[in-house]
């Protein structure tokens, strides 16, 4: 009985030390794609970036007002 309790808590501790070593595995995986990753989200930032700043200079937002004066220029108020 006693062995059979041992064999489970073996058992039971080299899944846990499997469960680990995954992990480590999908840290270490994800390290990897990082960079990339970084780059792709980086790039997409520059590009809304650039797209906010077009429109804001269609809206004559472009020029170094505050934000009343701005509204009162696009909106008339």
């Amino acid at each position: 009985m006693a062995e059979a309790a041992g064999l489970a808590v073996g058992v039971t501790a080299l899944a846990g030390l499997f469960s680990n070593a995954v992990e480590c595995f999908e840290i270490v995986q994800l390290g990897r794609t990082f960079e990339k990753d970084f780059e792709t989200a980086q790039i997409r930032l520059d590009i809304c970036r650039l797209r906010v700043s077009r429109w804001g200079a269609a809206l004559g937002l472009d020029r170094n007002l505050q934000p009343t004066e701005a509204s009162s220029a696009i909106f008339g108020t």
